[in-house]
């Protein structure tokens, strides 16, 4: 082997008499038996159909356009160069004539009964291109009996779905991963020596892979126009990792076909699309008030979008739900734009992961709809595919595992589902023995640093915009100015602290550090804006944060016992009906709950008996107990060290005493003869 070659190829010196002996019938790979097994005769029909319309292709290309740099745009071209990385658009005549003989010697292998497999750079992406060439034909002649009757494709050569796992086909022929990296903007760095570049120069494309034979006549062939320009069913791709920037240095950027087939796709595109359409149905209907999760866990929860997330985002408000509904939206856009749901916050991590099992489900039940012969409309269209059809596809063409692996930001997401309640807090003790990502759904939707992100100002479906009140429109448009403020931030292309994905600190300076407000020093010297502003409320600690989250969903299974509902729709039922009120996380929506049962309070002299489940001052205590206390006022600022908001409150032998709501856990109704309870120091 020369010394300049790339890893895994040799220069163009003939191979000795006993290795290509040992690899004449290729048995050396350990593949025929995996060939044989998924290549049925039909298969091999339609990948020959797949090459011969890509070498027109090619030669098409290569006459029309010779050394001048291609533009994608370009309506003369037959397809074939808009299918390669766009880092090949200006290697010229001598890569583009490599193309058609590439194809025409897979070609002769097939025809040879031979395993086609790439024997230099240019065949390896030319068997990409053959394998999504032949799964557009498969799918269709599948969809289009006329088609495929026209292919030579009778309807008992498409029954078998096993036939045509072009997945597992790829996964068994395609043995250079890295050169599918191209598509994602990656330059190939060979390991050791200098080698042609295949981004600067056609020959790195004609290097031979060491460990395969030699191919005999393979000399470039004059390029010619043929009369009727080819045509490919495949679709041509974009940036499938457009979402990406310059900071991501850790996934693979292969095709989008390695993570998600073309019909997968289109049935996780519809999906998407019908879960933002329920999400943002619900949280129309369910607006600012905590979420009381009524199904039980081992009942699906249907279309209920808000059962279907963690539970600790029970205690968001409105304008977080429209932001979920928001996520499953953009995602589902990426896909029909030709790119992968790449999500950019966690937010949309929990989205991608919600779709992809949705979807998943929704193929299974189309293909035991399809196998079913009572059926009486197969032409039924299921998120834009016949129903018949999923008879006659694999199912790994609907397979959405490898895809979440790759994609999902954050792997600690899948926890949020888990037993461990207030595993979302950094502080958690089992999140701190993991990477102590922030995952709190305040989080949900800030920008990755190393995503691009998504314009702030984008707005709501104008349906929704017109259901929602003038005041929750404001705060729509308040919160998409404070994205706007912190993306800026976070994508700065300037120097990054060395800190800057680590979670934040909280000391309660009020610097940008601080996810808190600051201290706080009374109305007198505050500005107008400052006055109108309130503190948090969300739980101080992970353990009050589990237990409000322990208290609400008991709630929710008390009232469907009673009501046998999958979900409430009127807010104000868990309090009238149990007597107990689990605070919102959201400070605005948590004082409205609170001045809704306890009216009167902030007129002098007016107090209100209430039970309180408190964690005591800074939430320092290790177990949270009921007090009894006569509740005399709603304060939405403290005098410090922290603005928060309070209840001014009576107790036993106290006439005077604040309860944080950051560490209050639940409230109900109290007795007004019952005791009041003296407070813990």
């Amino acid at each position: 082997m020369s010394n300049d070659a790339l890893p895994g190829t040799t220069s163009d010196e003939p191979f000795d008499d006993d290795a290509e002996a040992g690899y004449e019938d290729w048995d050396e790979l350990g593949i025929s038996e995996d060939w044989e097994r998924l290549c049925s005769p039909v298969t091999r029909r339609i990948l020959v159909l797949a090459l011969r319309a890509l070498s027109a292709a090619a030669s098409h290309d290569a006459a029309v356009f010779g050394d001048e740099p291609f533009d994608p745009n370009d309506g003369r071209s037959a397809g074939l160069l808009a299918r390669l990385p766009r880092c090949t658009d200006r290697l010229g005549s001598g890569f583009r004539t490599l193309l058609a003989p590439a194809a025409d010697g897979l070609l002769d292998d097939l025809q040879d009964a031979r395993i086609p497999l790439g024997r230099n750079p240019a065949e390896g992406l030319l068997m990409h291109l053959m394998i999504e060439e032949a799964r557009a034909i498969h799918y269709r002649a599948v969809t289009d009996s006329e088609f495929g009757a026209g292919c030579g494709l009778t309807d008992s050569d498409l029954e078998d779905p096993e036939h045509f796992d072009w997945s597992e086909l790829r996964r068994l022929l395609f043995m250079e991963d890295d050169l599918l990296s191209l598509y994602g903007g990656v330059a190939l760095s060979p390991a050791s020596g200098p080698s042609p570049s295949l981004t600067t120069s056609a020959d790195g494309w004609s290097y031979h892979y060491g460990f395969l034979p030699f191919r005999t006549n393979t000399q470039p062939a004059e390029p010619q126009l043929v009369s009727e320009r080819p045509v490919l069913l495949s679709p041509v791709e974009g940036d499938p990792w457009a979402a990406l920037n310059d900071r991501e240095h850790d996934r693979p950027r292969g095709t989008r076909a390695d993570l998600l087939s073309p019909a997968g796709a289109r049935l996780w595109a519809g999906v998407a699309e019908e879960l933002s359409e329920c999400a943002y149905y619900q949280a129309l209907e369910w607006t600012d008030a905590p979420y009381v999760p009524l199904v039980p866990d081992d009942e699906d929860p249907e279309d209920i979008i808000f059962m279907r997330l963690p539970r600790c985002a029970d205690r968001q408000n409105q304008a977080f739900r429209l932001q979920v509904a928001r996520a499953f939206a953009d995602l589902a856009a990426d896909v029909r734009a030709g790119a992968l749901p790449v999500p950019r916050t966690h937010g949309e991590d929990l989205a991608l992961l919600i779709t992809s099992h949705r979807a998943a489900d929704r193929a299974e039940s189309a293909q035991a709809m399809a196998d079913d012969p009572f059926d009486d409309d197969p032409d039924y269209d299921w998120y834009g595919i016949p129903l018949h059809a999923f008879a006659r596809l694999a199912p790994s063409e609907f397979d959405y595992s490898l895809m979440d692996e790759t994609l999902t930001a954050a792997a600690e997401a899948y926890l949020l589902w888990g037993e461990t309640t207030g595993f979302e807090h950094p502080d958690h003790e089992v999140n701190k023995k993991m990477s102590r990502e922030d995952l709190r759904p305040e989080t949900w939707f800030h920008t990755f640093a190393n995503v691009h992100s998504r314009p702030a100002g984008r707005s709501h479906p104008q349906k929704v915009l017109d259901r929602l009140p003038a005041d929750a429109q404001e705060a729509l448009h308040f919160l998409a100015l404070q994205q706007e403020i912190a993306d800026a931030r976070r994508q700065d292309d300037g120097p990054q602290p060395e800190d800057l994905d680590d979670a934040p600190q909280d000391c309660g300076c009020g610097s940008p550090c601080c996810p808190g407000p600051g201290p706080w020093h009374g109305p007198g010297s505050a500005s107008a804006f400052e006055q109108r502003a309130t503190g948090s409320v969300r739980a101080r600690t992970p353990f009050i944060a589990a237990v409000r989250q322990t208290v609400l969903t008991e709630l929710g299974g008390v009232l469907h016992k009673q009501t046998r509902h999958a979900q409430l729709l009127d807010t104000e039922e868990p309090f009238k009906t149990t007597g107990c009120l689990v605070l919102s996380d959201h400070t605005t929506t948590a004082l409205t709950q609170l001045r809704e049962i306890l009216p009167g309070v902030e007129t002098s002299g007016h107090s209100v008996r209430l039970g309180v489940c408190w964690a005591g001052p800074g939430g320092r205590h290790e177990k949270a107990q009921w007090y009894c206390v006569d509740v005399m006022g709603i304060e939405e600022h403290s005098a410090g060290p922290r603005d928060e908001p309070w209840l001014r409150v009576a107790a036993h032998e106290i006439l005077q005493a604040g309860m944080a709501l950051a560490d209050i856990i639940a409230v109900r109704r109290a007795d007004p003869t019952t005791p009041l309870s003296p407070l813990s120091a």
